[in-house]
């Protein structure tokens, strides 16, 4: 089981928006304000990424099986695109989703 992941849980990766990719980490920037994680908004597919470098990439894999609002809740694990290529790689160690 995975755990899931909330507004400002961290992400890893590489910008592409650069003249060269570099390596960079993030945080997740938007979720569901509806559904509440440890008090902090749940992150779900399609939310939102802000690298250091002030790009931003869009969460594109979650739980098939657990969802907000008909949506698939992020993971630990779910994967970026955009100028963010990278995965979510923190979430809530206490919200475990299977």
């Amino acid at each position: 089981m995975l755990s899931g992941c909330r507004v400002g849980d961290l992400w890893v990766g590489i910008c592409m928006c650069h003249k060269s990719p570099i390596p960079m980490t993030g945080k997740i920037l938007t979720g569901n304000p509806k559904n509440k994680s440890g008090n902090i908004s749940q992150a779900t597919i399609n939310s939102l990424v802000l690298g250091s470098c002030g790009h931003m990439g869009r969460i594109i894999t979650g739980s098939s099986k657990t969802k907000v609002g008909n949506i698939g809740k992020a993971i630990v694990t779910s994967q970026t695109v955009g100028c963010l290529i990278g995965i979510i790689v923190a979430g809530n160690p206490t919200h475990k989703i299977g």
